[in-house]
């Protein structure tokens, strides 16, 4: 097999010589990441989709870590790491979004007590 039959691969990235690392099928995200929008109903004009903070803190911890927003928003931040099993804290200034996010976060904890 050449780095060719790869998907995903580039040509310079696999050695054929090197035995020990098989080709990977997938490539690693680059530093443009294509996620679809998704809709929240409350009032938050910077609301994104749940698969951005998932994909980072899938990257960058285990579960049972400590996951840090220091710009809480409507919270997805903090509900994603909940779901993915990880303890989460957050910062927010705003007393409106502080409330969205409580609402939100309720939600999730309740059905996940259940």
């Amino acid at each position: 097999m050449t780095a060719l039959d790869v998907p995903g691969q580039a040509q310079s990235s696999h050695r054929d010589d090197r035995k020990d690392t098989p080709p990977r099928e997938t490539r690693n995200r680059r530093s443009v990441w294509t996620i679809n929008t998704s809709r929240f109903p409350e009032a938050h004009f910077a609301t994104f989709p749940e698969r951005l903070p998932e994909l980072c803190i899938l990257a960058g911890s285990k579960p049972g870590d400590l996951v840090l927003d220091p710009f809480v928003g409507s919270g997805t931040t903090l509900l994603v790491a909940q779901r993915l099993g990880r303890r989460a804290v957050g910062t927010e200034i705003n007393l409106e979004y502080i409330e969205i996010a409580k609402r939100r976060l309720s939600r999730v904890q309740l059905a996940m007590s259940l």
